[in-house]
């Protein structure tokens, strides 16, 4: 969340220039993308260190469960306003 939250937002407040429309979208899609790559990134570097295949099962279910709960409070930040496209701060 310390970083993938702050990318995504970077990210959507880039598209959210071209339309507001596409800011919530964009930020759910890009917080998820960074979770996959973040994922992959982990996997790739720890699969000589430990693979044990059940143990691998439990924690992408778990990894997964973190990310939905992450992407929920994301969209309650957003619903209740507190957060919002960049610019909508400064009016």
């Amino acid at each position: 969340m310390i970083i993938n939250l702050p990318v995504a937002y970077i990210i959507a407040s880039i598209f959210g220039l071209i339309s507001k429309k596409l800011f919530m979208p964009i930020m759910i899609a890009a917080y998820w993308g960074t979770n996959v790559l973040g994922f992959f990134l982990m996997h790739h570097s720890l699969k000589n260190i430990i693979y044990n295949e059940a143990k691998d099962k439990k924690s992408v279910l778990k990894i997964i469960l973190i990310s939905f709960t992450y992407t929920i409070l994301i969209l309650v930040l957003a619903k209740t306003g507190f957060l919002k496209f960049p610019f909508d701060y400064f009016k």
